[in-house]
C-alpha cells in the first residue's frame, strides 16, 4: 500500500490523498478538493488505475472535482448516504461561498462502517462511520494510517455548526473510532498537517479535561 498526499491544495487548504496498490497499480483519489488536477497527472505519468473517487464526507470543497476525476475515468465514486443531501447541494454551496461549483455525478453506491475497499490484491482500506462534522462523514483506515477529513485535525476537529452535526458526537466518534488505533498511527486530515493518534490523543484540546466547554451540541 501507498499514500500520496496533496496537503494544503487549493485556496481552502485542502488536503487530497491518492492511496495505490504498487503492484497493480489499482488505486483511490480521496476528496478531490479545488485544484486537485494535479493529482490526475500523476494517475497518468504513474501508470496508475483510477478505481474509486472517495468522499470522507459532502461538502463541497472535498467533493470540488467528483465530476474531474469521473469524466477521465471509470472510477466508482462512493460516499456515506447520509451525506448524499450535501453531495446534491454542493453547488448552491459553492455559490454561497461566491464559487461556481460543478455538480457531482450521482454515486455509483454507498459507503458503511466496517466496509473494506480492496485496491489490487493487497491493498485494503477500513470504512469507519465517523459522524458529528456531517451525519455521514467516514474515516478511511489504511496501513499506519487514517484519512480522516474533517473529523479530526492537528489540534482541533472539525466544525459541528452545519446541518445535522453534533459537537457531542463528533467527540464521541473520534474516541471510539480513531483514538483505539495505535499511537503512531498518521492522521491525514482534510486541511492542514498531519499528526498522529498518539500526540492528539496527549495534546488535542477537545480531549482533554474540561474540554466540555467547547461543545455546545
Amino acid at each position: 500500500m501507498a499514500i500520496q498526499p496533496f496537503l494544503h491544495t487549493g485556496m481552502m487548504d485542502n488536503g487530497v490523498y491518492l492511496i495505490f496498490d504498487p503492484a497493480t497499480g489499482d488505486a483511490a483519489v480521496v476528496d478531490p478538493a479545488m485544484e486537485s488536477e494535479r493529482v490526475w497527472d500523476v494517475v497518468q505519468t504513474g501508470g496508475l488505475t483510477l478505481k474509486y473517487v472517495l468522499n470522507t464526507h459532502g461538502h463541497f470543497d472535498h467533493t470540488f472535482n467528483n465530476a474531474f476525476f469521473l469524466e477521465r475515468s471509470n472510477a466508482l465514486l462512493l460516499i456515506h448516504e447520509a451525506d448524499l443531501f450535501l453531495l446534491e447541494q454542493m453547488a448552491q454551496s459553492g455559490q454561497r461561498w461566491g464559487m461556481p461549483v460543478t455538480p457531482s455525478p450521482r454515486p455509483d453506491g454507498y459507503l458503511q462502517d466496517g466496509q473494506i475497499i480492496t485496491l489490487g490484491e493487497d491493498t485494503t482500506i477500513e470504512v469507519r462511520h465517523t459522524p458529528g462534522h456531517t451525519p455521514g462523514s467516514v474515516s478511511f483506515v489504511i496501513a499506519r494510517g487514517v484519512v480522516a477529513g474533517d473529523t479530526l485535525f492537528a489540534g482541533s476537529i472539525g466544525r459541528f455548526d452545519g446541518p445535522g452535526s453534533s459537537g457531542r458526537v463528533l467527540i464521541a466518534a473520534v474516541t471510539s473510532k480513531l483514538f483505539p488505533l495505535p499511537d503512531e498511527t498518521v492522521v491525514y486530515p482534510g486541511h492542514g498537517d498531519t499528526t498522529t493518534i498518539g500526540r492528539e490523543k496527549r495534546t488535542n484540546r477537545f480531549f482533554q479535561a474540561g474540554a466540555e466547554r467547547y461543545i455546545t451540541h
